[in-house]
């Protein structure tokens, strides 16, 4: 009850936010929409002269990028621009001196995020099912598997960002790096091609990283890529990596916090 009563606000406080910001939901309802429209003609030329790809269908495979661009963002994290913001405002420092601890703090707030992001993409997700034939499964495991994928995914990608936010520690400006990071995400969670289609090396490499773990595994479950019955290995390699990131950005926050410089003094 002592930790609820520590950490809820944080997660109140996300829930302004959300709310505060309604014209980014009309946004990215937008972008959804047009993003689905791009995926459905550019993966219907590519499967005009073949039934299947490395064992996908084109409903599979439309399945997937379809839901992928419905719901791919709802468990993102916010603690990298969070973190580089107060950075360039020189207000970190503050944040730093609050009696919480800073990085559990932080995930609270994700973790808030996520279900109300999860909430607000059942629009989006309504008009993939309506006018892009988006198919969701009939075993209840499925969603079993989605749910407890998104969550862990979910963490193991904020203990990533939340050492790309420790790296604004040194640098005291992070949008490049921003950019980047931006990139390589795109690539490699699947967010555009479904990790099956990738060669071999690529695949195995991408599959272990925080952002497919975060996008590909919980929406492959949902779209029918991957069937119930792997979510054991799904769920031993998430929770692997959030033991191995979760170490390893403790350690960088402490040697971090150490040196910080804000912009200003």
């Amino acid at each position: 009850m002592r930790f609820l009563n520590l950490y809820m606000p944080f997660g109140i406080l996300e829930v302004k936010t959300v709310f505060q910001y309604n014209a980014w939901f009309w946004v990215e309802m937008l972008r959804s929409i047009i993003a689905m429209l791009i995926m459905t003609a550019f993966w219907k030329a590519i499967y005009a002269d073949q039934s299947s790809i490395e064992g996908l269908t084109l409903t599979v495979t439309l399945n997937y990028v379809i839901l992928a661009r419905a719901l791919g963002n709802a468990n993102a994290s916010s603690v990298f621009w969070w973190v580089a913001s107060h950075i360039s405002k020189g207000e970190l420092e503050l944040q730093l001196l609050r009696p919480v601890d800073f990085q559990l703090m932080h995930l609270f707030r994700d973790a808030t995020g996520w279900a109300m992001n999860l909430v607000r993409s059942m629009p989006a997700l309504l008009i993939a099912i309506l006018f892009f034939e988006a198919k969701l499964p009939s075993d209840p495991l499925a969603y079993l598997a989605f749910l407890i994928t998104f969550v862990l995914g979910g963490i193991v990608l904020f203990f990533l960002e939340f050492m790309f936010g420790c790296l604004g520690f040194y640098t005291t400006e992070v949008w490049g790096l921003g950019i980047l990071r931006e990139g390589i995400a795109l690539f490699f969670s699947g967010a555009l091609i479904p990790l099956n289609l990738m060669p071999e090396a690529i695949r195995a490499f991408a599959s272990l990283t925080p952002f497919a773990q975060a996008l590909y595994v919980p929406i492959s479950f949902l779209s029918g890529v991957q069937s119930p019955s792997q979510l054991g290995n799904a769920i031993l390699t998430q929770v692997c990596s959030i033991i191995v990131l979760g170490v390893l950005s403790r350690m960088l926050f402490t040697r971090a916090a150490r040196v910080l410089t804000v912009q200003g003094g």
